[in-house]
């Protein structure tokens, strides 16, 4: 993947016409290939009053299973504060077409079990971030003061793999029964919020933004020409208003806060005896998880046993730290210095700040 800086915002597209809508508001942008999760993007900018915000664009394709992926993915991969997810969708109880639905809950309506009676749905629902959604509820009503073309509602978004074209199916019927106060039906939804729920505790926020463009209950009738590009403009509309309103952190991102060598350790003589020395190995820390990625092998995830400072032999303080782990049956310990350049983790360099970002990932 090319150096980014940084992504603030994180855009998920599931078709080309959604994507082509929000892409025309970014400036300066480049197309960049993400080597390691296999997917590309691109990276421009949207300025705001108060300030500018860089943007990755990613035009996902539909299906619930594939966003989840994606949405995972593309957290890993880039990091940003916040994600969404933009597009159209059919409209379904209050929606008409042109209306923006900011999704509530979102709803999979194909979860269930099938017995010899028929299919018995059992709800399986997610929700958005709370802060982004209370942001986005206020904006809501201002929005709505300003506009007098359409309305923004706030509700849940039904979704599945199903392609629904036609108003009196089976599946149309199940969400009228099960998922009553459904406002918008489309393909995506319950895999974006059930993979972003995973990063909430990482501090990253999202929400879904849908436009109507036809209606579930007369499709057959309700698309017409222009209606999915009026329906993508609208949630485009929203969402630069929402970017207008976020609100700027004045802390950094939280990311792993130093310059590590990462060692294995058969066994810890000295600062300068070090034996399978990794200098490329790389920690991607998730809860009390570590994903371990080193040259020329796949990454695996491990749960880190203890962690304490460390005072290696000659050493005149604790400069390193030391983490423990069962890695295939075996005990293993791993080594931090927090300077790059070999053998100085003796002279200079506190490993205070190192053993209070790692001692919470340790399980015992």
């Amino acid at each position: 993947m090319n150096t980014i800086e940084r992504i603030d915002v994180a855009i998920l597209c599931p078709i080309r016409l959604e994507f082509d809508t929000v892409r025309k508001q970014l400036k300066n942008t480049i197309s960049v290939e993400d080597e390691n999760y296999g997917f590309s993007f691109d990276v421009g900018s949207i300025q705001c009053e108060n300030r500018e915000w860089r943007v990755a664009l990613i035009e996902t394709g539909p299906k619930v299973g594939n966003m989840q992926v994606k949405t995972n993915n593309v957290i890993l991969a880039l990091r940003p504060k916040f994600i969404f997810l933009v597009g159209i969708a059919a409209g379904f109880k209050d929606a008409r077409i042109g209306d923006v639905v900011v999704g509530e809950k979102a709803y999979g309506y194909e979860s269930g079990k099938e017995t010899k009676d028929g299919f018995k749905p059992r709800v399986d629902s997610d929700r958005p971030s709370p802060k982004l959604f209370s942001l986005a509820c206020r904006l809501a009503r201002e929005f709505d003061r300003k506009n007098n073309t359409h309305k923004l509602i706030i509700g849940p978004i039904a979704s599945g793999d199903k392609l629904l074209a036609t108003h009196d199916s089976h599946t149309v019927q199940l969400i009228h029964k099960h998922y009553e106060n459904t406002q918008a039906v489309e393909m995506e939804a319950i895999g974006f919020y059930k993979a972003a729920t995973q990063f909430l505790e990482d501090g990253v926020q999202f929400l879904i933004i849908r436009g109507i463009s036809d209606l579930m209950n007369e499709k057959e009738k309700t698309e017409t020409d222009g209606s999915r590009e009026i329906a993508a403009e609208r949630a485009v509309e929203f969402l630069l208003y929402i970017l207008e309103h976020l609100p700027i952190s004045k802390n950094k991102k939280k990311e792993i806060p130093f310059s590590m060598m990462v060692f294995f350790l058969a066994q810890p003589y000295s600062n300068w005896l070090r034996l399978k020395k990794r200098e490329k190995a790389k920690l991607v820390f998730y809860k009390n998880e570590i994903g371990l990625i080193l040259p020329e092998e796949e990454q695996e995830v491990i749960k880190l046993n203890t962690v304490e400072r460390y005072t290696m032999p000659g050493d005149f303080a604790p400069n390193w730290v030391k983490v423990t782990f069962v890695k295939r049956g075996n005990r293993e310990a791993i080594f931090f210095s927090e300077n790059k350049a070999f053998g100085l983790g003796s002279i200079i360099g506190s490993s205070k700040r190192m053993y209070q970002y790692l001692k919470p990932y340790a399980v015992s």
